[in-house]
């Protein structure tokens, strides 16, 4: 109830790791198939009745934008499209934009500074120069 809306950048969905170290450096980032969005869901709803997340009906309706790229090695596409099926239980889909058109290597891309798009290195900036 802080914040209203969300910004999800090659990342998976909540609860994704599960608090596995092994999770989160293989299924999160290269497996998505070892993703399980029930258990996601259910970790989640636990979180609300807890009282530590919000109650989703305080994000149906936020703006939410996702970034993942179809040429990023570090975080497989599949694993951000398994947060975007995920954000979509939740959120109003008018609301979501999923941006993967960006032919990006896992680096912040920016229009105006940076390696080029193809590059996963230092400092992890990337320019997608635009004309």
């Amino acid at each position: 109830s802080r914040f209203m809306g969300a910004g999800l950048v090659a990342g998976g969905p909540f609860w994704c790791a599960q608090g596995n170290m092994n999770a989160a450096l293989m299924n999160c980032m290269s497996m998505p198939s070892l993703i399980d969005l029930g258990t996601c869901h259910r970790a989640y709803a636990a979180c609300q009745q807890g009282g530590v997340c919000d109650d989703q009906s305080h994000i149906q309706n936020h703006r939410t934008y996702i970034f993942g790229s179809k040429a990023d090695t570090t975080v497989r596409p599949g694993v951000v499209e398994k947060s975007v099926e995920w954000y979509r239980t939740y959120v109003d889909p008018s609301q979501m934009r999923f941006n993967n058109e960006i032919p990006a290597a896992h680096a912040w891309v920016t229009s105006h500074y940076g390696n080029p798009c193809s590059v996963s290195g230092t400092p992890y900036i990337n320019t997608r120069r635009v004309v």
